[in-house]
């Protein structure tokens, strides 16, 4: 049914990136609808401590998704990497929150954590926040699982992306 495959590693990390993809998306989607529940459903005397800890779970499965995701695009793009070091995009802050997700003792030692900041991801008004003052917006995380998205639909049919990558000028080591 494909008009060509992949060569070299896009072969072993394509289709990774879409089962990677496509857990994030289901992960957001279970976030975004425990996030609903929590906020129509907490009072004074019930505030939802457990509904507010299962969507922050599902939001961490999200950011941890989509740092994998980065991760191997990192890898195949070889010196074209999606952010630089402490950049301020969406992706680098992204990826700066799964770390803390990820390395929390570690966090812990090597910055100064406020009172408040007792978990690694806390939800608020704007979005998903962090240690250190990172924070992920909602709008930034729904754009960010469009590209998502939008890059695994390319990566279905190898020959139109490379066709679509070229076209837009990507630069891109294609093995």
């Amino acid at each position: 049914i494909l008009r060509a495959r992949w060569r070299t590693e896009w072969a072993v990390i394509m289709p990774i990136l879409l089962r990677r993809t496509a857990s994030a998306f289901t992960s957001y989607h279970d976030a975004k609808l425990l996030t609903h529940k929590f906020l129509e459903s907490r009072s004074p005397s019930q505030p939802g401590i457990r509904l507010y800890n299962n969507a922050v779970t599902k939001w961490e499965h999200f950011i941890l998704e989509s740092q994998i995701c980065i991760d191997l695009l990192n890898h195949v793009n070889g010196n074209n990497k999606l952010f630089q070091k402490l950049d301020g995009s969406q992706e680098q802050r992204l990826y700066t929150i799964a770390n803390h997700i990820k390395h929390v003792p570690k966090v812990l030692r090597s910055q100064n954590i406020e009172d408040n900041e007792v978990m690694p991801l806390w939800l608020s008004n704007e979005g998903l926040e962090s240690y250190g003052q990172y924070y992920l917006s909602y709008i930034e995380a729904s754009e960010h699982l469009r590209g998502m998205a939008m890059l695994a639909d390319d990566v279905q049919d190898p020959r139109s992306a490379v066709d679509k990558w070229r076209s837009e000028s990507a630069q891109l080591d294609l093995g």
